[in-house]
């Protein structure tokens, strides 16, 4: 965005669903997961960028603070993830947590992507900055995660810097800072109702609706030259 001028940046907007209580309690009953607790979720193809690496050895030192703990991460199978998902699979294996973790590989609509996360009690979106890195307020799954009204954690990063108290941000999405980030996420329940409160207001302002009307009022003043009274 440096340098660019005439430009207008619009973040993606969050989807907003009234999901009941009792469809969660279905959800974890049929993925055999009601027994675990805490059960921290993640997002997203297999990719490098994502981090899960980094996240599936801290989940290890988690199990020892946590040991009815549950990694639950929703990533879809993808034709280009290649030796991305057989190292994933290979530091599950190494970290000895396959009792403890559920990955789901089917492609769900937005709404069933929410249900989903929003059986979980944290998440956490690790992206490490790489080639790859592709800029400002890009993250859908961050939208996803919002959309739940959970605590979400994510990496400090570009892309998720239209984002700030609504989220909590790791520096270094090490191992250590994410075991860290999880278990103060867990223990400070100020930290948790300050951050769901800014969640609540953010999703009011950027709501799909709303970041639509942002849209069509840059599409109107570029056409007529005057601003869309939308």
């Amino acid at each position: 965005r440096d340098g660019i001028n005439n430009t207008t940046t619009i973040p993606l907007g969050v989807h907003t669903f009234d999901i009941l209580e009792q469809e969660i309690e279905d959800s974890k009953a049929n993925l055999e997961i009601a027994n675990y607790s805490p059960v921290i979720g993640s997002c997203g193809f297999i990719r490098e960028q994502k981090g899960y690496y980094e996240l599936i050895v801290a989940f290890g030192h988690i199990l020892n603070v946590y040991p009815n703990a549950l990694l639950l991460i929703h990533a879809p199978s993808s034709f280009f993830s290649g030796g991305e998902e057989e190292a994933l699979f290979l530091a599950i294996e190494s970290e000895k947590i396959e009792k403890h973790i559920a990955i789901v590989r089917s492609f769900l609509s937005v709404r069933e992507q929410v249900l989903l996360l929003s059986c979980c009690d944290v998440l956490i979106l690790p992206y490490r900055k790489t080639s790859r890195s592709i800029g400002y307020g890009t993250s859908a799954a961050a939208r996803a995660c919002l959309a739940t009204k959970r605590p979400l954690l994510v990496s400090d990063n570009e892309y998720f810097e239209d984002l700030q108290g609504e989220v909590f941000k790791i520096k270094n999405p090490n191992p250590q800072n994410i075991r860290m980030a999880i278990e103060l996420m867990r223990r400070s329940k100020f930290a948790k109702e300050k951050m769901l409160q800014r969640q609540e207001d953010y999703i009011k302002q950027h709501s799909w609706p709303e970041t639509a009307k942002r849209h069509f009022e840059v599409y109107q003043q570029l056409l007529t030259g005057e601003k869309a009274n939308a």
